[in-house]
């Protein structure tokens, strides 16, 4: 998939959550070097969350309206797209088991006033094996509680899973 296909993706995904969300912090500033790192505070809390198996610590991460895409092909060839709410995975990860470890390589984190972009590499561990790798593009919005998830789209494959 091309970075240019996940950006619409992103940006189709946030254009169906409505017009204005009512969480979203209008007027509420924050120095702009500071920005980066909550970002990515934000995007930790969810990784934390997954690792320790813990559903209330991964809902905290995301925005009310978030949604989750996944995409990847068949092995016939057909591409497929998923999108849904997080409602059953924070339910899932919260259900325990073993740690649900997503390790990123070299985020690229863009900000523009409340809105802000990350895009990674990850792979995916379920315990101690690879379940998958693939690239995240991870749409966040600055709220009353600080940076939310909006939509959190990846790509999912078993190939070529180095970064």
């Amino acid at each position: 998939m091309t970075p240019n296909l996940c950006f619409r993706l992103a940006l189709a995904l946030t254009l169906l959550a409505g017009p204005m969300l009512p969480d979203t912090a209008w007027g509420q500033a924050a120095a702009p070097e500071d920005d980066e790192a909550a970002v990515l505070e934000a995007e930790d809390r969810l990784l934390d969350g997954m690792r320790d198996r813990d559903g209330t610590l991964v809902d905290s991460a995301f925005h009310s309206h978030a949604r989750l895409a996944r995409t990847g092909v068949e092995d016939a060839g057909i591409l497929w797209v998923v999108v849904e709410g997080v409602d059953r995975f924070v339910t899932t990860v919260g259900a325990g088991g073993e740690p649900l470890n997503e390790v990123h390589f070299d985020p690229e984190v863009r900000v523009d006033g409340d809105l802000a972009h990350v895009w990674t590499y990850y792979r995916f561990y379920s315990g101690d094996e690879l379940s998958r790798c693939g690239h995240n593009s991870i749409q966040l919005v600055r709220t009353s509680k600080g940076w939310k998830i909006l939509s959190l789209a990846y790509t999912d494959r078993m190939e070529e899973c180095d970064p």
